[in-house]
């Protein structure tokens, strides 16, 4: 009896309903909307800065930007790791740009699924 394992019937679509999933969480979140993000005034834009302050391992970037593109597919993430990644002390993950309010908004389930939340530093 042979006792190698066959890896090509444990294929897993971890993505898979992950825009209902985001969806989902974001009704959850917010329900009858963000009241920090109604102190901001709607026209303001700004940019934010996620570094990491201990080492970690990036996980969730897809998780991440489809948050992002379901509050405001205007806002401009442009990362400088990737999945997988081992980040060091103070490793710039990604920046943003867009609208304040629009930042604000998902911070809690974007940020705390790619990171853990207070690892999060925020730039006006």
């Amino acid at each position: 009896m042979s006792s190698t394992f066959d890896r090509s019937a444990t294929v897993i679509d971890f993505f898979a309903g992950l825009e209902g999933t985001v969806a989902e969480a974001l009704r959850e979140d917010l329900g009858g909307g963000d009241a920090t993000a109604s102190l901001i005034d709607p026209a303001r834009q700004a940019t934010a800065a996620i570094t990491v302050r201990e080492p970690a391992v990036l996980c969730g970037q897809r998780w991440f930007d489809e948050v992002f593109r379901q509050i405001d597919p205007s806002v401009d993430v442009q990362w400088q790791a990737r999945d997988g990644d081992w980040l060091a002390n103070d490793t710039l993950v990604c920046t943003l740009h867009g609208n304040a309010r629009s930042l604000v908004i998902p911070s809690g389930s974007s940020a705390q699924e790619l990171i853990n939340s207070e690892n999060a530093n925020f730039l006006s």
